[in-house]
């Protein structure tokens, strides 16, 4: 569909922390501090500190993953060449949000009014 242009400006996910994860059948919802909402519709990835990188196919299958993220900062948010996202926390760990495909969406970020859907 659309993909994260290499330069574009991030910095408004920078230093929020994470309150809540919404999990449904086909999406997961990440509701942070400063009205930030990421919403997942596809598969993702988390590495934890120490551990090796897991890709979660079904978003509702990453759940437990993304809630022991609860209240961790992000510290840095970069597109990706492939025009996903990539976000490191504040704990060390990273979660990666490709875009999985050329035709339907693969995740939003939202703050407040503005829409970025990819």
């Amino acid at each position: 569909m659309y993909k994260l242009s290499p330069d574009i400006d991030l910095s408004f996910l920078l230093g929020i922390d994470l309150l809540q994860v919404c999990v449904g059948k086909n999406e997961v919802i990440l509701n942070f501090t400063d009205d930030v909402r990421i919403t997942l519709l596809s598969e993702f990835l988390i590495k934890e500190a120490d551990q090796e990188l897991v890709t979660f196919h079904e978003t509702s299958d990453g759940a437990q993953a993304l809630v022991r993220m609860l209240n961790d900062e992000i510290e840095h948010a970069k597109a990706t060449k492939e025009g996903g996202l990539l976000i490191a926390f504040r704990s060390g760990t990273t979660l990666g949000i490709p875009d999985t495909s050329e035709v339907y969406e693969s995740f939003w970020i939202s703050k407040g009014e503005r829409q970025i859907i990819v």
